[in-house]
């Protein structure tokens, strides 16, 4: 009678093969475009310092739209960094370290990434989430002059982030009793443009009439939340 052991785990993303462990992140990395990341990786249940010759570490990325490559391999003592400035060291290899650090991260560098070790004779791997975003860019204009009777308008222009969902709101500031209520009535919005670099721009118009929507002195906020912000971004104009 021969007995085969295997022992697997699914914990945080891992899966294991006899003793060897391959742990990656729970959360996704989180970066701005343009940081340097460091996606994680660490071997463990493999006696340290390890032997390099027995080691063989393979990262892939899976886009969002299902195709996969791979961005950096170590066989046979060699490092073959597919995707530019990506760098492991053998000190960290040999401590159990295969996490994989990043260079001026791109959105093209968002995705799910596989590292997947062989320790001779063991094998596992771990996936972890990379999401890369872009910081908005926002400019207010308006009318130059509402006069009574003359239906005007204010434009928020929100340019230039990643990813697509950006949430644009308005808020007034009445002078006359000192609150602050939202706005959302005659405020259009228009689809989300693409731009060549992979970023997105889009803009609301806040319609405004005068005398019976805002008086002079009130003061209107567009305000801008996006995923890539710790803080919501304001403009705002003051109607004269």
């Amino acid at each position: 009678t021969i007995v085969i052991t295997l022992f697997c785990s699914n914990f945080l993303g891992d899966f294991q093969v006899r003793w060897l462990r391959v742990t990656g992140k729970y959360v996704p990395t989180k970066a701005l475009r343009g940081e340097d990341v460091t996606i994680p990786c660490l071997l463990s249940g493999v006696p340290i310092p390890l032997n390099l010759e027995k080691l063989s570490v393979v990262w892939t990325l899976r886009l969002q739209n299902g195709t996969e490559r791979e961005v950096y391999g170590f066989r046979s003592s060699h490092h073959t960094p597919l995707r530019p400035g990506s760098h492991m060291y053998d000190k960290d290899l040999q401590q159990g370290n295969a996490s994989l650090s990043i260079p001026n991260i791109q959105i093209t560098d968002e995705g799910n990434y596989r590292c997947f070790v062989i320790f001779t004779p063991d094998s596992g791997s771990a996936t972890s989430t990379l999401q890369v975003s872009v910081k908005p860019q926002m400019a207010l204009s308006h009318d130059q002059q509402i006069e009574d009777g003359i239906t005007g308008s204010v434009r928020c222009e929100v340019s230039n982030f990643y990813p697509e969902a950006v949430k644009i709101r308005w808020v007034k500031s009445s002078k006359s009793n000192s609150r602050n209520s939202p706005w959302d009535k005659d405020v259009c919005f228009t689809t989300p443009l693409g731009n060549s670099d992979g970023t997105f721009n889009e803009t609301s118009v806040l319609t405004v009439e005068p005398t019976t929507d805002a008086e002079p002195g009130d003061v209107l906020f567009c305000i801008v939340s996006h995923r890539s912000l710790e803080e919501e971004m304001t403009l705002n104009v003051t109607m004269t």
